[in-house]
């Protein structure tokens, strides 16, 4: 089997379950308008009483938040749910259930990284870019062809850090699972939704060298808005190359520490 036909075939999967529970429509867009309405408000009561903030304008923060609608919905649209589905609370190494996965017919890295798809999250990404759209219309600002070349290189950056980053923590779930370490991440990850600026010294040491959400979501947005370096983005990408390396090293790594359920 194709591994083109292997993805068709999870989607379809995915969308049959979706089906079955037909509660979750009306759940997923609870969440959906929840999230929606407590990001804009976080963005209005930043600048309530000011008209720049470290160098970030109202309309300009909005673009930021549109990205990072965007990122987390692509996001969240397969990486996300799969390695939930592998290492999140009730995930297959708390059960035992792995065995299964390692039998299948496909290479096992590639099989966890894309086997569950949340089409929902496809909503959650016009809602993304409905936002990016309000904001340069707001701008007054001509986007080029190069500015939108460049967004959707910086978006495949973005989007390789944080598949390293998931897989890296799925990973680590070999080695321990007392600490939901994706659940921990998902909470940091929130912290996208504003300018890095805006957060104390250590946070934003944190949020830029350790676990780079900022450079996430900062640099397509500022590509986007024709304010990206190619230094910036070079260096994004070889971050990004050298991340995925890593990670797909851990992962082999902790494979092997993994013992049956049946054993």
């Amino acid at each position: 089997m194709s591994f083109s036909k292997v993805i068709r075939t999870l989607i379809r999967k995915s969308i049959q379950q979706e089906m079955a529970f037909r509660a979750n429509f009306f759940i997923n867009l609870l969440n959906t308008l929840l999230g929606l309405l407590g990001g804009l408000g976080g963005v209005l009561i930043l600048f309530c009483n000011r008209q720049e903030l470290n160098g970030w304008t109202l309309t300009e923060t909005l673009a930021l938040f549109g990205v990072y609608l965007v990122v987390q919905a692509l996001k969240d649209l397969a990486f996300g749910p799969s390695m939930n589905a592998l290492a999140g609370l009730g995930g297959e190494l708390w059960t035992g259930s792995f065995d299964f996965t390692l039998l299948k017919p496909v290479p096992t890295q590639a099989y966890v990284s894309i086997r569950k798809w949340s089409l929902w999250s496809l909503f959650d990404l016009l809602l993304g870019l409905g936002i990016l759209a309000y904001a340069f219309i707001a701008l007054g600002q001509t986007v080029t062809v190069l500015d939108i070349l460049l967004f959707m290189l910086s978006m495949l950056v973005s989007l390789s850090i944080v598949y390293a980053i998931l897989l890296f923590l799925g990973s680590a779930a070999f080695w321990y699972l007392g600490t939901p370490l994706l659940w921990i991440y998902e909470s940091i990850m929130q912290m996208g939704r504003f300018p890095v600026g805006v957060y104390p010294g250590f946070l934003k040491l944190v949020l830029t060298w350790v676990i780079p959400v900022g450079f996430m979501v900062s640099v397509p947005a500022q590509a986007i808005m024709g304010k990206l370096g190619m230094g910036e983005l070079l260096g994004g990408i070889v971050l990004a190359a050298v991340m995925v390396l890593l990670a797909s090293l851990f992962f082999r790594k902790s494979l092997k520490r993994y013992s049956s359920a049946s054993s």
